[in-house]
């Protein structure tokens, strides 16, 4: 990892938030090798919570499941390259992470838009109430809410909607 990347690391912040995710024509891993690396420096500094974008293509233990999500996922693995095993992993890694040494949250989106801000759904899929997008800004919203003290979804993977 570069010096100024750690030095950015250790400097003082206590909340990690990873908006990473792989680019068109990704092979392997990079992203979930990065965050290998990333997890342990952020114990290490006294980091307190983490928030890692994934998608469903992790499945969440409480996830119900849906048609949709299954005909997405399907899609992903067709035009998305290596993004459906990146993610996949992503979502293994995370949530194998020891949330008593860091909170953290696996937060799953679905396909994202441009639109305005409105109150998000955290749900499961297939709870009735998991939609198939989500504005950036809503996500951002979401995010600055979640960075707060007493967050429910610690320790879970919710997938995201409005």
């Amino acid at each position: 990892m570069g010096r100024h990347i750690l030095r950015a690391a250790t400097s003082g912040p206590t909340i990690f938030v990873s908006f990473a995710g792989p680019v068109v024509n990704s092979k392997g891993t990079p992203v979930t090798d990065a965050m290998g690396r990333i997890f342990p420096i952020l114990v290490a500094n006294n980091y307190t919570r983490a928030m890692v974008l994934g998608t469903c293509s992790f499945p969440a233990q409480e996830d119900k499941g849906a048609l949709k999500w299954k005909l997405s996922i399907i899609l992903v693995k067709i035009i998305g390259g290596s993004a459906y095993e990146e993610f996949k992993q992503l979502g293994t890694l995370v949530t194998s992470q020891d949330v008593s040494k860091l909170r953290w949250t696996l937060y799953r989106v679905p396909f994202l838009n441009n639109g305005p801000s409105a109150p998000v759904m955290a749900t499961y899929t297939g709870s009735g109430n998991d939609g198939m997008t989500l504005s950036r800004k809503s996500l951002a919203n979401w995010l600055l809410g979640e960075m707060l003290e007493g967050s429910y979804w610690v320790g879970k993977a919710p997938v995201l909607s409005d």
